[in-house]
């Protein structure tokens, strides 16, 4: 497991004394400034009310961090997507073909499916039965037998998506 980052946690801490609402950047006074109740739709405002505005040492403080903040969240997000791609690479979906339905035997290709039943295989395999498991899982269920389990697992702990990409979905997908 990797260390929580006590970057993230000052900037977290530096950004939440900020004055809330949105920042607006005057461009022909070429200055930054927070003022939660300005009305974008209300332009007028803006030339009247700027010289009001107060500043706030926790806003110029999260401004001039503003840069390495955000730079150092880049990577970090960066880092993450890297590694949550090596993670789907090594966890893809893999079918797993059924003689027919409801078997309890299943196998690698169709055409051993189809041996099954007794006779070659004459089926377009598009038409045969399957389901789908974690190829990477799969093996780890398919691990090394005592002598007291069987060849067919199940793939309980494999069907696709397996815990591992269900994990990685974002609240509400699908993997």
């Amino acid at each position: 497991m990797t260390a929580p980052d006590p970057r993230l946690d000052a900037i977290k801490d530096r950004w939440a004394g900020v004055t809330p609402g949105d920042w607006i950047y005057h461009e022909s006074l070429s200055m930054v400034y927070a003022r939660p109740e300005f009305d974008l739709h209300r332009f007028d405002q803006l030339d009247t009310d700027i010289f009001k505005v107060k500043e706030r040492k926790e806003d110029g403080i999260a401004a001039a961090a503003a840069k390495a903040d955000v730079a150092h969240l880049l990577s970090v997000v960066e880092a993450q997507v890297g590694q949550i791609a090596k993670v789907r690479e090594l966890h893809q979906a893999e079918k797993r073909w059924l003689p027919y339905r409801d078997a309890d035997r299943s196998y690698d290709t169709a055409e051993e499916a189809s041996k099954d039943l007794g006779h070659t295989f004459t089926t377009d395999p598009s038409n045969m039965p399957y389901f789908e498991v974690c190829a990477y899982c799969k093996t780890v269920e398919d691990g090394p037998c005592d002598g007291e389990c069987t060849k067919e697992l199940g793939y309980r702990e494999s069907l696709w998506p397996c815990p591992t990409i269900a994990a990685l979905a974002p609240e509400g997908s699908e993997a």
